[in-house]
């Protein structure tokens, strides 16, 4: 599954102008995303990004996806529901007396 970052940049805010230097050496000024990639990279969002490489073309792993989500106001909000049990999760499956994730015929 692929998610692209200036989607999930939009959860946290407005997106920037264009940066004064490249975000990353594979993405360029005029790159499309630019603004987007840069304005996440600045958040911390891309902090799972080790090299001097974006790789806009490579997509995400569930574990990136999950780590940029939780650095935006969405995503804070969203995992601190989760964790709440009578809230989240917990409150559906007490409920509905089952859980939307597994069935029996699983």
């Amino acid at each position: 599954m692929k998610i692209k970052i200036p989607l999930i940049s939009r959860f946290d805010g407005e997106m920037g102008g264009t940066p004064a230097e490249k975000p990353y050496s594979d993405i360029g000024l005029k790159h499309w995303a630019v603004a987007s990639i840069d304005e996440a990279k600045q958040k911390g969002m891309l902090d799972y990004i080790t090299s001097d490489k974006f790789q806009p073309k490579k997509g995400l792993t569930r574990a990136e996806a999950v780590e940029i989500l939780s650095k935006t106001e969405f995503g804070k909000q969203k995992i601190a529901d989760l964790l709440n049990w009578e809230k989240g999760f917990g409150k559906y499956v007490v409920e509905q007396k089952s859980s939307p994730v597994f069935t029996s015929d699983e």
